[in-house]
């Protein structure tokens, strides 16, 4: 069952971030750049410092080469506790029936949906995008007892039915709002068969987060944060390189460093806390960011100024190329958006007030291609200007189409625009989930 402190200190802050985006207007939305300043690039002699950031599930976004087709678009629904799966503009077709299920993951390729079953997360199940084969593949109470309790981040490796995992086995605590420490597991499983394998257990974390790793996009590579080292592995689990990237662990909880993988692989980055300390109901206000690059083993930090700021859950979001963080800082008389370049640490002001879409690592703002980025019901571009959109913004499809939310006293309907031009109504009554991919051609639907 969900953690009731935690339910309330996240309705809290969905009150205070309602509260200001009735204030913000579209027309009221004019971008202005600040003169970015001449800063250090990276070099082999800088070095790392201090701690990290709060992980979340990226959005399995499949992104293929030929031109976009609603009818390739396969999406996994949930409505009164029960999946559906929807291609295109068609009617949805219900895949599962318990009444209990939540929170589906989808393979790369589309055709393998792993999820929740029955109250939280101690059960996962997978089943075929046809609707066959549906089983359970990962139950708590069946795994060894440091890798029990909660299962989380639900990750499928690149052209494989392998899931990655996360477990947290949490201490209770005896302060109201208090997050507890947990000992964090990393398992894989195969969807297919089941078949489980122990990457590593008795890690360090804490409830107030749900993951510390990250899977490279080639699948060859997980980066794993815990004891205020990042270390390196193969998907195999075998180390291949210690204390990539160093942080100073926070009290009173270890919170654990945000992890990016460049799209080639070839490098992770890492936002890392200033201070040594945390807040008890959530994470650390300041953060800063390191760089680690596979070839030569360098590791550098990204003189980012100003630095990113953590306030009422807005912070940072970061591009999928890995060059662009658009962020949350008070470098000025007041908390201000910025857009920091991770290539050479300069950043560039937005006069612009927060909306229900301000930058947080755990939600998907940047489009594929990294050249927007959404906020309130604008998208904003690198270049600087903006295209104002109707309704709340859900995540990208690909370079040019996203998912919105647009709301009524009567319905609530989910729709899929595309940057400056006509939208179009998918469908009502649904919950949408991050689980949904573009397929390849319109044979493999």
């Amino acid at each position: 069952m969900r953690n009731p402190k935690l339910l309330f200190i996240w309705f809290i802050a969905f009150l205070l971030l309602g509260c200001i985006s009735q204030q913000t207007t579209v027309q009221s939305l004019t971008p202005t750049f600040q003169t970015p300043t001449a800063l250090q690039t990276l070099s082999s002699s800088d070095t790392p410092t201090a701690s990290p950031t709060e992980t979340s599930l990226p959005v399995p976004t499949a992104i293929a080469t030929t031109p976009f087709s609603i009818d390739r678009l396969r999406i996994v629904l949930v409505k009164d506790g029960n999946l559906y799966i929807q291609n295109g503009t068609k009617a949805p077709v219900q895949l599962t029936y318990s009444g209990t299920d939540h929170d589906p993951v989808i393979s790369i390729e589309g055709n393998k949906v792993a999820f929740y079953r029955g109250e939280g997360f101690g059960a996962v199940y997978s089943i075929n995008a046809d609707g066959s084969q549906e089983q359970i593949i990962i139950e708590s109470q069946s795994l060894p007892i440091l890798g029990q309790g909660e299962i989380h981040s639900l990750t499928f490796q690149r052209d494989t039915h392998k899931l990655y995992f996360n477990t947290y086995l949490c201490e209770s605590s005896p302060y109201l709002y208090v997050y507890p420490s947990c000992t964090i597991g990393i398992y894989s499983v195969d969807a297919d068969t089941g078949e489980l394998d122990e990457i590593r257990a008795g890690l360090s974390g804490y409830a107030g987060q749900n993951r510390n790793f990250e899977l490279s996009p080639n699948g060859n590579f997980l980066s794993i944060a815990t004891s205020g080292h990042i270390d390196l592995y193969y998907a195999s689990g075998d180390i291949f390189y210690q204390d990539a990237i160093i942080y100073r662990r926070t009290v009173p909880n270890e919170f654990i460093p945000t992890q990016y993988w460049l799209p080639d692989s070839s490098a992770l980055i890492a936002i890392l806390p200033i201070s040594g300390v945390n807040e008890v109901t959530g994470p650390p206000s300041i953060f800063s960011a390191s760089r680690f690059q596979l070839e030569g083993n360098v590791s550098a930090q990204i003189p980012l100024e100003p630095l990113i700021m953590w306030n009422s859950g807005c912070s940072f979001s970061m591009s999928p190329d890995r060059n662009w963080v658009f962020y949350n800082s008070d470098a000025t008389d007041r908390f201000r958006l910025y857009l920091g370049d991770l290539t050479d640490g300069t950043s560039r002001a937005y006069d612009l007030e927060w909306g229900p879409n301000c930058p947080m690592p755990n939600t998907h703002l940047w489009s594929p291609d990294s050249k927007y980025f959404a906020f309130s019901q604008v998208l904003g571009s690198i270049d600087g200007t903006l295209v104002p959109f109707s309704g709340q913004f859900l995540g990208w499809i690909d370079d040019n189409h996203y998912f919105f939310e647009t709301i009524t006293e009567t319905t609530r309907k989910i729709n899929v625009g595309e940057v400056g031009k006509e939208n179009i109504a998918l469908i009502e009554g649904f919950q949408l989930t991050p689980a949904f991919v573009l397929l390849k051609s319109e044979t493999d639907q």
